[in-house]
């Protein structure tokens, strides 16, 4: 795993110092004081940067007022911290990355996908995607399948080791697999099984 040095200028801060660099940030005022700030000079613009964000800029001299308080806009030291922050970006999109489908799905596990087995810790027994088990509290609730990953966009789909339920009010649900007295088998099956 490759570490990252921290970069000085957060998100939000980034995301203030990058649409600045295209046209300056004005100011909401309500009652004589900084609401929030806009890409628009309309009063009526919708918030797009919250006053911390932009403030923090300002106390770094990221970012200066125009001659009527109304606006701000980006300084050439604003400009160095942009490019810290496009480059650090960069450079973390570069990094592998994983993938998990959406956990709290309610549809049963793909039969041609690879899973893991879950056993029942106490019995031994298999317990199959649509099987009837019973939550901590021993409540009934439908075993799903475990969560499923991939490594970037591109990557083969494998089985997690977390079990996924499903309540019978249509609630997913989400179990380690000894919370519900079960284990699942350390290699994954193949697919189509």
């Amino acid at each position: 795993m490759t570490a990252t040095a921290p970069c000085p200028v957060s998100d939000q801060q980034g995301r203030c110092l990058d649409a600045a660099a295209r046209g300056p940030l004005f100011a909401s005022l309500e009652y004589g004081a900084v609401r929030y700030f806009t890409t628009r000079p309309e009063p009526d613009a919708p918030a797009v940067f919250r006053t911390d964000d932009v403030h923090e800029c300002l106390v770094r001299d990221w970012v200066r007022w125009a001659d009527d308080h109304r606006s701000v806009s980006v300084t050439e030291a604003g400009r160095s911290a942009l490019a810290a922050y496009r480059h650090h970006v960069q450079h973390l999109g570069e990094l592998p990355y994983a993938v998990t489908r959406n956990p709290l799905r309610g549809d049963l596990h793909r039969p041609d996908e690879p899973a893991r087995i879950l056993r029942d810790s106490r019995t031994g027994r298999e317990i199959r995607p649509g099987d009837r088990i019973t939550d901590p509290s021993g409540r009934p609730v439908t075993y799903l399948g475990p969560t499923m990953s991939r490594a970037g966009a591109a990557g083969a789909w494998r089985p997690g080791r977390v079990a996924r339920v499903l309540y019978d009010a249509d609630t997913p649900w989400l179990f380690l697999p000894a919370h519900i007295h079960a284990a699942y088998d350390d290699m994954p099956t193949a697919g189509g099984n």
